[in-house]
């Protein structure tokens, strides 16, 4: 019975664990080295985030508004902030969750930009109430490569803030 469990043991050991060799030691850092570069990916569409705990967060405070409550000002560092977090996927590929903080006149373009990218909807709630302008947060997941779901984030924010305020280019 010992010898069944060992032998059990001993091929269920990832291919080359048992040797020490160069192989394991090369599989077990390139997902960190893959990540490291997803996050570069992110961070030239987007902007530098933090890394933390294998999380990878990009944060844009909506700095642009003067939120207005019965409680007087609401300052962006109170929660008026769109947060993306990228972690890595055991396939490869980069997943995604977040939130935008978005006007309610903002909303609809930022949800068909995360639509057109695959990103999926998880949720749209209003943040407080009697707020002005009224603010709501709208939750997504997305997986992908980090290009693609960087892109679809740089479209949607195209629609928020000071970003959405900016003149289109006059055809020729």
């Amino acid at each position: 019975m010992k010898y069944h469990l060992l032998l059990v043991a001993l091929l269920l050991q990832p291919a080359g664990a048992l040797a020490g060799d160069a192989a394991s030691t090369q599989s077990a850092t390139a997902p960190a080295d893959v990540f490291a570069q997803q996050c570069r990916e992110v961070a030239k569409t987007l902007r530098e985030g933090q890394l933390d705990g294998g999380v990878y967060t990009v944060s844009y405070p909506r700095t642009d508004l003067t939120v207005n409550h019965e409680m007087g000002e609401v300052p962006a560092a109170a929660g008026l902030i769109s947060r993306f977090y990228f972690f890595p996927c055991p396939c490869g590929r980069l997943n995604l969750v977040g939130e935008f903080v978005v006007c309610d006149y903002e909303s609809s373009d930022v949800i068909d930009e995360l639509r057109s990218a695959h990103i999926k909807i998880a949720s749209i709630a209003p943040i407080l109430q009697g707020e002005r302008p009224r603010l709501l947060s709208i939750r997504f997941e997305g997986e992908g490569s980090a290009a693609e779901l960087a892109a679809g984030l740089r479209k949607a924010l195209s629609w928020t803030g000071d970003e959405r305020m900016k003149s289109a280019p006059v055809a020729p």
